[in-house]
């Protein structure tokens, strides 16, 4: 079974766990009355985090790191 696969900007990619956040997201939909095939982005995002153990506050974190470190590059650059 294939595991992983190098990407063409030469990351690679876990498929086995891609299967798995989408299985995952199947199954939400499904615990809120709706058709396997009606995954919503909450759905997925919440697989996401459910198959990668990544909390939504890891999500913000990381979110709010980026816009800090964004601040401080536009702040050097006299913007």
């Amino acid at each position: 079974m294939k595991q992983k696969t190098s990407s063409a900007q030469g990351g690679e990619t876990d498929d086995v766990s891609r299967s798995r956040v989408n299985e995952r997201a199947h199954e939400l939909a499904c615990l809120s009355g709706r058709k396997p095939s009606c995954v919503t982005q909450t759905d997925y995002e919440q697989a996401k985090r459910d198959v990668t153990g990544e909390s939504g506050l890891d999500r913000q974190n990381a979110a709010l790191d980026g816009t800090i470190k964004l601040s401080k590059k536009a702040s050097r650059a006299g913007v």
